[in-house]
């Protein structure tokens, strides 16, 4: 008969049985309060503009589309390159959710393009 069998300890709880039961808890406490994990951010439109600089065009339409927004130029030559405008020039013709769409739709096609050639991040 095992040590740990469950009739010998039946109804008790020793020191080995501490850390489970903790982290049982705490699983449960969780999941009880997961709707207060939530975070909401209110972003002005300087951390908009911070936000979408340090993301890159996936593709040479999303460049052409940046630069007919006047957010950047393109350098090209012998190192091609994507350069958005100066840090404190706010673009004033985009107003933040236009700015705030831009940034997810330039993510997701990212992210579908890393998919495709077969880069995982985690």
């Amino acid at each position: 008969m095992p040590i740990h069998s469950w009739k010998r300890f039946q109804g008790r709880i020793h020191f080995y049985d501490v850390p489970a039961l903790y982290l049982y808890l705490c699983i449960i406490f969780v999941l009880l309060n997961l709707k207060y994990y939530i975070m909401n951010y209110e972003l002005s439109k300087m951390d908009l503009w911070r936000l979408l600089r340090g993301t890159e065009p996936p593709t040479f339409n999303w460049v052409e589309k940046l630069e007919k927004l006047g957010l950047g130029t393109y350098r090209g030559g012998f190192s091609d390159r994507w350069e958005y405008n100066s840090i404190f020039a706010i673009p004033e013709n985009l107003s933040e959710e236009e700015m705030w769409e831009l940034y997810k739709q330039m993510r997701d096609e990212s992210e579908e393009f890393m998919k495709r050639i077969g880069i995982t991040i985690k």
